[in-house]
């Protein structure tokens, strides 16, 4: 969805990781197949400057977002677990990346840095909504990259200022994208704008007029 948005605003130079491909339940179960993708998914989009992967271990999603000119994977965490609770991920990673230098030149680091703990919104104890935070990275880090380029923090949207606002945010864009990006505009859940959908209008007509 941000990468889409960025497309149109003719950004280039961000990529995208399907979570899908590169996962904890994948490197537990087919861990040569795995790191084969994130090889091939790195050397497929070497010439960005940023690539997103949101990834989920133990239960709980995170950002990891490579910052190829850096030669840096920055770590967005919503509840800053500890550094180790990664040490699989990067293990991938680090492989991945020893193959990648291989097959791609450039000026690339030896190993890449980790960055960890970064200022960026929390979620609550007790709660399992970090998805939508990692929805929020994406949506607010999409914005710098565009903009200011500085990743050091997240400047999370200043208008969201309790927790039910912040989930509704995400919650609207994502239903936005659908809307726009996924329905069919002659569909029957398209919203374009009116109260009553289109065909329901139309058949109300209709009973009015046969009665």
């Amino acid at each position: 969805m941000e990468i889409q948005r960025a497309r149109r605003r003719r950004v280039f130079d961000t990529g995208f990781i399907d979570p899908r491909r590169v996962n904890v339940a994948m490197l537990d179960q087919y861990p040569q197949e795995t790191e084969d993708n994130l090889v091939h998914l790195l050397k497929a989009q070497h010439y960005k400057t940023f690539i997103l992967l949101p990834y989920n271990t133990e239960f709980h999603w995170v950002l990891l977002l490579f910052d190829l000119e850096a030669c840096t994977v920055n770590v967005y965490d919503s509840m800053d677990k500890k550094e180790s609770t990664f040490d699989k991920v990067f293990e991938l990673i680090d492989r991945a990346w020893y193959r990648f230098r291989q097959l791609v030149r450039g000026k690339w680091r030896e190993r890449l840095r980790r960055k960890f703990k970064f200022p960026c919104a929390k979620q609550k104890q007790g709660n399992n909504l970090c998805g939508y935070y990692v929805c929020e990275y994406c949506h607010c880090l999409a914005n710098q990259i565009i903009t200011t380029r500085e990743l050091d923090f997240i400047r999370m949207r200043d208008n969201l200022t309790t927790h039910k606002e912040f989930i509704a945010a995400v919650q609207e864009q994502l239903m936005g994208f659908i809307n726009e990006e996924i329905l069919d505009p002659k569909g029957e859940f398209y919203y374009d704008g009116n109260t009553i959908h289109r065909s329901l209008a139309s058949e109300l007509a209709a009973s009015t007029t046969t009665r």
